[in-house]
């Protein structure tokens, strides 16, 4: 068996070399042009971030701003004095003091109108001096935030001992329908005028969610 050989030309060899090397040099190319690629784009990214995060952080706040102004409210005492069960509250620009959009406080009836159903965060603190000429000792003293005048969504209550000077805090989660009427009403085994509240006396709420627990869960 005879096997032929062709014969190799010195300017075949030059011809692979030179494909070698140019494919070698598009290798490079190729690879220099993804770096570069990857720098750009990076290099893009960190500017739109720098640029954009402070326009996000205040838009962002604005927008808590917003809910919190639209949504919540804190009443503070109106006076001092206790002349009846019903709690009068203040509802002027005062330090502590605020009124969302979804709520209307009526003065003659001193009833929160809350517009808007939901679950909401109720708190409240009262703090009481006793300022009657005999011992307050052994007094039981509580107060109530009512709905519609009729169930209790949140209640205070402080078991008087030898202080003169007391305070308690409770809060609460409760759904409230549309249109309710919150009112907080004062109750004492003693004597009314036997107490005064102290100007740290407050009762607020603000809109925990839309939903419950159940729904959020099942979602």
């Amino acid at each position: 068996m005879t096997i032929l050989l062709h014969p190799v030309s010195s300017e075949d060899l030059e011809n692979q070399k030179t494909s070698s090397r140019t494919c070698r040099c598009l290798d490079y190319c190729l690879v220099i042009s993804m770096v570069l690629l990857t720098m750009v784009v990076g290099s893009m990214g960190v500017f739109y971030v720098t640029w954009e995060r402070p326009h996000m952080e205040k838009s962002t706040s604005e927008r808590i701003q917003r809910d919190r102004l639209r949504n919540s409210a804190q009443l503070t005492i109106d006076s001092a004095q206790i002349a009846d069960k019903d709690i009068r509250w203040n509802t002027n620009n005062l330090q502590g003091t605020f009124l969302g959009q979804d709520f209307s406080y009526d003065n003659a009836t001193q009833e929160l109108l809350v517009k808007n159903e939901g679950y909401y965060y109720i708190y409240s603190q009262i703090t009481l001096k006793c300022v009657s000429k005999n011992s307050c000792s052994n007094k039981h003293v509580s107060l109530s935030v009512l709905k519609n005048n009729q169930d209790s969504v949140l209640k205070l209550h402080i078991n008087v001992g030898e202080n003169i000077k007391l305070s308690t805090f409770s809060a609460n989660i409760r759904y409230i329908s549309a249109n309710t009427k919150l009112n907080t009403q004062f109750e004492t085994s003693g004597e009314i005028t036997d107490w005064q509240l102290d100007e740290n006396s407050f009762m607020g709420l603000f809109l925990f969610s839309e939903y419950s627990l159940d729904e959020l869960q099942s979602a």
